[in-house]
């Protein structure tokens, strides 16, 4: 490989990585999947101007990006490597189908300029190409059981939607680099770029806004539901506070309560606290009186009666002791049958919960134990309310709660099941116990609580995890994420191919414009050697024409006219012709100056109507022969500024030419004053009775070398100039010329040419 080579490889590969690290950005929670893989479109830019080097950093950047995502190590191989090549290796055929298909399908050769087709371009290495990484990748996480095969198609349209989004984006930055060569506009491609980074910028922000409102709303109905929840329980130790000194003051009210009242008592507020484990009534019994205790609930019972303490997980006969506080009623029985008689003293931490009951003359809860009735894994906890009687504890209320049960009674199922919810006993805050803990996972929002309760305090951490925002979650950030950058890319798309038929047009009229100007540079040096030609040759055979002509008059004055009539015709011929011959040569000479620019007039005020006079005296012998009359009327003008020599060349040539296409009838030339564009002018008509001129030739007429209509004077058949040159001429004067003219009616020769104040005074 050379440096080259080398250096494009490392572009590829970093530009890459930065880009999956930087996708992050776009991760929406719960998940770790961007909807959004700008990588894969930096994969085609890179292939489409590097080449293969491209591809080998795209790679080994990939496979570097996944081996992070499995937090597996690089140093250590294991099966995630292989995973990991396995996607490399489709993101590599991705980046490489998606370059063929754009220079096969969007790119092509126009001239030496390369033409995109930017929507078709998107499309390709979008939609189209982004079919590969996703099979492969989706394949290989099945294949090794990472994704489950139910959730397959979900996971490829979401690895899809990520990778055609993020090649389509990068559409335009293909289009720009591939047209470099032709931008006529570089600001305006400037300016689109930046507007289309600003769009991009835009959507993200709209996104995190999005995300975060999101995130505000799964916050706040969590909240609602924590708020809810922590009422609930509130109000469940409210009530059992309630049903122990509801027990309390039976006691306290009838100092002899027999076993069966009590749990007729007991049995409504049991009923009516839902959660609880049961009710008990726990005397305090000094050691004498143990025996009269045993024997009179062994009576009430019917069964064998004793006070017990728990001995390496068997209930045992409680030992010997100054005091007791034996479990002595409980309701139900049954449920809690293996507490009865359970002397509370003989355990540290009921016994803790007694003195400090005993001490403070109030309700106290125990810290979170276990049940001696537990058949499961639950923690619990004892509620102990005082019974007075000659102003000192006689016995006390001994209220038995476990957690769930409780938090189950109170908080709705649906909380339950997708909140956590911790609880702690944290009244010593170096020996925090647990008394309730649910499992959610990785915790994603949290609200800790703390409630005092029965001269304890519990820290209650309700939180929620990936599970519980999958199922509130809205389709909203996707939407927002997604539409809005297909719509920029489409918008950027769309300006983009306005940009590129302009550029183009541009481009081809640059190039023909180049082409012309080449063409036109030919044809002037063509027309620029044509002239000289012409004039040349028309100064070359104007020198022996005049010889001819000056010998055929001379002649002509010789000879008398009793010599031979045959001689004299024939000279007379060659006179005329001769004559003829050198006014066509005047008159290419004439248009070789007007298109060489070295025609010019020399405007002076001239006589109009004696002007005319010698117009009609040089046509007069045009119509000796036919029956044509020159009537000429007065001009309304004595005088007007012109080059005399032009001016009469202009009304011979139009007289000229009526008396040609004229077999009898009329010439007449006539005057109008007019105002054409706030400026004084006079029309001068040449009008004939001639056979006219048909609407499909008019537009001819002043064309060199153009001739229209029928001849008909075999002898004096025109060259096509003289009306060129009418027109040329009237234009050097800033005037202009018009015609009109019927066929089988005549024509009309129409004349403008400015008047000078001076000259008509």
């Amino acid at each position: 490989m050379t440096a080259r080579s080398v250096g494009y490889m490392l572009l590829a590969g970093l530009g890459y990585w930065l880009l999956g690290a930087a996708a992050g950005f776009f991760t929406i929670p719960p998940g770790y999947a961007s909807p959004i893989w700008p990588a894969a479109g930096w994969a085609v830019i890179c292939c489409i101007r590097f080449g293969w080097p491209a591809l080998l950093g795209v790679f080994f950047a990939s496979f570097y990006l996944n081996i992070q995502f499995s937090n597996a190590s690089l140093l250590q191989p294991s099966i995630a490597w292989v995973v990991a090549g396995f996607i490399a290796l489709g993101a590599v055929c991705q980046a490489g189908l998606a370059s063929y298909c754009a220079k096969r399908f969007a790119l092509s050769a126009h001239g030496d300029a390369i033409t995109v087709n930017p929507v078709k371009l998107a499309l390709v290495i979008g939609p189209l190409a982004s079919l590969m990484s996703p099979t492969v990748g989706i394949s290989t996480l099945v294949s090794f059981d990472i994704v489950p095969v139910q959730s397959a198609s979900l996971n490829w349209l979401h690895w899809w939607i990520g990778d055609a989004i993020g090649a389509m984006a990068f559409a335009p930055f293909i289009s720009l680099m591939s047209m470099a060569d032709h931008w006529s506009a570089p600001r305006r491609v400037l300016v689109f770029l930046g507007f289309y980074v600003l769009l991009i910028a835009l959507v993200s922000l709209t996104f995190v806004q999005s995300r975060t409102a999101e995130e505000q709303r799964i916050e706040n109905v969590f909240n609602e539901q924590v708020e809810t929840a922590h009422q609930s329980i509130l109000k469940q130790l409210q009530a059992i506070t309630f049903a122990g000194r509801s027990i309390a003051s039976l006691f306290e009210t009838f100092p002899a309560v027999e076993y069966t009242q009590f749990n007729h008592y007991a049995q409504g507020v049991y009923e009516y606290i839902p959660g609880s484990q049961g009710i008990g009534w726990v005397p305090v019994v000094a050691d004498a009186s143990r025996h009269t205790f045993e024997q009179a609930m062994a009576q009430a019972l019917g069964e064998r009666f004793e006070f017990k303490e728990l001995y390496q997980g068997s209930m045992v006969s409680a030992s010997t002791r100054e005091r007791y506080y034996p479990v002595y009623y409980i309701f139900p029985f049954e449920p809690n049958r293996r507490a009865a008689g359970f002397d509370l003293g003989s355990n540290s931490e009921r016994l803790i919960a007694i003195q400090q009951l005993i001490s403070s003359r109030a309700e106290v809860i125990t810290a979170p134990i276990t049940l001696v009735q537990e058949t499961g894994n639950q923690r619990a906890f004892l509620l102990f309310t005082p019974i007075e009687s000659n102003n000192k504890i006689s016995s006390f209320v001994s209220s038995v709660y476990r957690a769930e049960d409780l938090l189950l009674a109170g908080v709705p199922e649906s909380v339950i099941d997708t909140v956590g919810i911790v609880i702690t006993d944290v009244t010593a805050n170096d020996d925090p116990q647990a008394l309730y803990g649910g499992e959610t996972g990785k915790v994603i929002y949290e609200v800790v609580r703390s409630v005092d309760f029965g001269q304890r305090t519990w820290q209650i951490r309700y939180s929620i995890g990936e599970n519980y925002v999958a199922q509130h979650q809205t389709s909203t950030v996707w939407f927002v994420l997604i539409i809005g950058f297909i719509v920029v890319i489409v918008f950027g798309l769309f300006i983009l191919q306005i940009l590129n038929s302009h550029s183009l047009i541009k481009h081809e009229v640059r190039v023909k414009t180049l082409a012309l100007e080449e063409a036109l540079q030919v044809a002037k040096d063509a027309n620029s050697v044509k002239t000289n030609f012409l004039a040349c040759m028309s100064h070359e055979l104007r020198t022996p024409l005049n010889s001819i002509i000056g010998f055929s008059v001379r002649c002509l004055k010789i000879l008398s006219p009793s010599h031979d009539q045959k001689l004299i015709t024939a000279i007379t011929v060659i006179e005329r012709n001769g004559q003829h011959l050198l006014g066509l040569i005047n008159d290419v000479l004439d248009l070789a100056k007007v298109e060489a620019g070295k025609m010019t007039i020399t405007k002076a005020p001239i006589d109009i109507a004696a002007t005319m006079d010698e117009v009609v005296t040089t046509l007069q012998p045009l119509v000796d022969d036919k029956p044509i009359e020159i009537k000429v009327k007065t001009p309304p003008l004595n005088t007007i500024l012109a080059d005399q020599q032009r001016f009469k060349q202009i009304f011979i040539n139009l007289g000229a030419n009526a008396i040609n296409f004229t077999r009898e009838g009329r010439v007449q030339i006539d005057y109008a004053l007019e105002t054409t564009k706030g400026k004084q002018a006079l029309r001068i008509n040449v009008r004939d009775t001639g056979i006219g001129i048909a609407k499909e030739h008019v537009a001819k007429v002043f064309q060199r070398f153009e001739q229209v209509g029928e001849q008909f004077q075999p002898g004096s058949l025109g060259s096509g100039l003289g009306l060129a040159l009418v027109h040329e001429f009237v234009t050097l004067h800033g005037g202009r010329i018009k015609v009109t003219s019927e066929v089988g009616r005549g024509s009309v020769f129409s004349v403008w040419l400015p008047i000078d104040t001076e000259a008509e005074q």
